[in-house]
């Protein structure tokens, strides 16, 4: 998502941008390893505020001298260890209560000034327990339609849906344009779902309906290809943004031959025919079951050895600057930026290729890449690191919390910039110099 917030509905998902995620990972075999989890309760359980810096570094370094006692170091080795921690942390205090399953209910949307901008109805799932993490499905609809109805007629007469599911129905509106700005409708939505359920943030699947699947592509595509598990269309009319579709897997559900969706799903499956899937159904139940079925066979959101990703960053339309694992400022506003990142466990090196990058920050830890050993990282064949990175848990939890990432988690980052050639100074007058010099792409400051 977007780092700058903008609106009070971005300012508002400030908080939902910590949630955290739940990864089924063992607890590392180092020391004291419920000691860690009882520290993360307080972090993340509501009873210490993000604002209050002090506690926070409190908490930090209560942490830190736990750790020191891991002479091996094995507890920073296990991201997942620190997502299941803070995940089953997030409803576990007296300060935060998540709202009661197995009730179809609505809840409005207010604006700055506490005017009602809608409303989208939500069902919490019959198996739901506060301390484990569920699939969120999000459905936007077209102008007009009920999402109460749409919910009760459609994904509560689907038995997995309505058992395994967290659902949430959102219309455009007059008041809240979400195909004019997806993000910040659809942000603020799940900010305050997050709130009310414990949802898995390997799993959040966004789906469209009919207008409804325009907005939803804008937003997948465009803003959050790096958080989505999966993007459902269903019976859409047209393709819409497809910048980043190549990070995406989709399904699109379209009425056969004739239909519009099946146009849709062709042009979708030129750009990835392995991420993306056709469905022909000729009524509402058939075409829930097939994507009820499809959500609960997807892996969800895994972590990404290889992407590309592309964006667009100027003054009238802020594009995002966060890829999944890199944070990025391009060298030139206003002029597309694209990177290909990949991992490479084997050679332990992260290889970026890269046009119109000026800065980056790319981070790393021991799912990608071996960080008991020298990494080397090199930006269009210019090597510009080449050391081993020290862990650190406060600089995870930081990353965390700046880039609104809890799902992956970062233990090490380096900061650097793009080498570029300089020319030499011409001589006399009478031409460029034969001479040019490299940066050597590093951050002095960077931290190991």
């Amino acid at each position: 998502m977007s780092r700058m917030l903008k609106t009070t509905a971005l300012a508002a998902a400030l908080l939902w941008l910590i949630a955290p995620p739940c990864l089924a990972r063992e607890k590392p075999k180092g020391p004291k390893a419920d000691k860690l989890q009882s520290e993360i309760d307080r972090l993340f359980s509501g009873e210490i505020s993000f604002e209050d810096g002090g506690e926070f570094e409190k908490a930090c370094l209560e942490i830190d001298a736990i750790l020191a006692k891991d002479k091996k170091g094995e507890a920073l080795r296990a991201p997942g260890f620190w997502s299941a921690a803070i995940h089953e942390a997030w409803f576990s205090g007296k300060t935060r209560k998540s709202a009661r399953n197995k009730m179809l209910k609505t809840e409005p949307v207010k604006d700055e000034k506490d005017n009602v901008l809608t409303e989208f109805a939500y069902w919490g799932p019959a198996k739901y327990k506060p301390k484990e993490s569920y699939t969120l499905l999000l459905s936007v609809l077209p102008k007009g339609q009920d999402p109460v109805k749409y919910l009760e007629t459609t994904w509560l007469a689907n038995e997995t849906a309505k058992s395994e599911f967290v659902l949430v129905a959102v219309a455009e509106s007059d008041t809240f344009q979400i195909s004019k700005d997806p993000m910040a409708t659809i942000i603020d939505v799940i900010a305050r779902v997050r709130f009310m359920f414990n949802i898995d943030a390997d799993r959040w699947f966004f789906e469209g309906v009919g207008d409804g699947c325009v907005p939803v592509q804008t937003f997948v595509s465009k803003h959050a290809p790096d958080r989505v598990a999966g993007m459902i269309l269903r019976n859409p009319l047209a393709m819409a943004d497809t910048t980043n579709a190549t990070m995406i897997n989709g399904l699109i559900v379209h009425g056969g031959d004739t239909s519009q969706g099946v146009k849709v799903f062709q042009g979708y499956a030129a750009i990835d025919a392995e991420k993306f899937e056709g469905a022909t159904a000729t009524d509402q139940a058939a075409a829930t079951t097939r994507i009820a079925e499809w959500i609960m066979a997807h892996p969800g959101r895994g972590l990404p050895a290889k992407y590309t990703y592309t964006t667009l960053i100027d003054d009238k339309n802020q594009g995002e600057n966060y890829t999944g694992t890199m944070f990025i400022i391009p060298a030139k506003r206003g002029t597309r930026t694209t990177v290909t990142v990949t991992y490479d466990r084997e050679t332990n090196s992260v290889d970026i290729q890269a046009e119109n990058l000026g800065e980056f920050e790319i981070r790393m830890n021991d799912d990608l890449l071996d960080l008991d050993k020298e990494v080397v990282i090199v930006v269009n064949g210019t090597e510009v690191a080449k050391r081993v990175f020290q862990r650190s848990l406060r600089d995870m939890l930081v990353t965390a919390l700046g880039d609104g990432e809890t799902g992956r988690l970062w233990s090490a980052t380096f900061r650097g910039f793009v080498p570029t050639e300089i020319e030499a100074p011409a001589e006399d007058g009478a031409g460029k110099g034969d001479g040019a010099k490299k940066g050597d792409g590093g951050d002095k400051k960077d931290k190991d």
